[in-house]
């Protein structure tokens, strides 16, 4: 509380986290920052390796980091690389689904091939399918 008997302003911050490698980790972090003077709260994410800290205004990055090396972790202010890194992902989780997607297509359509279950497969020589799947299944 203020002065006034407001409660003090605070101030969302994403923070990037080095040297986690479980859970409990994640729940040292944590307590370290939630110890730390004037935070009012921290989430830490293992994946993303980032915290968010809900923190009084005059609570300095400085401050969260010494409270976090103290811990034994790293502690980084995010660049705008990260954002950059962040929409790379991204995209290449999406390229990475689309060829999942594509590979189970194409397991599908051997299969099916394999038992003459398709709809007219069963007029082409067996020589030809072998040849057909051997193209679907070639990279």
């Amino acid at each position: 509380m203020t002065a006034q008997g407001a409660p003090p302003a605070l101030e969302t911050r994403r923070l990037r986290v080095e040297g986690m490698t479980c859970a409990a980790c994640v729940a040292h972090v944590e307590r370290a920052l939630r110890a730390a003077p004037g935070v009012a709260s921290a989430s830490v994410n293992l994946a993303t390796e980032s915290a968010t800290v809900d923190a009084a205004l005059e609570v300095s990055f400085d401050e969260l980091r010494t409270a976090v090396e103290a811990a034994g972790y790293g502690l980084h202010e995010p660049s705008d690389d990260d954002a950059v890194t962040d929409g790379t992902a991204a995209r290449a989780l999406r390229a990475q689904l689309a060829r999942a997607a594509a590979a189970g297509a194409a397991g599908i359509f051997l299969l099916l091939t394999g038992f003459d279950v398709l709809p007219g497969i069963d007029g082409l020589a067996r020589q030809t399918r072998f040849y057909l799947m051997f193209a679907v299944a070639a990279p």
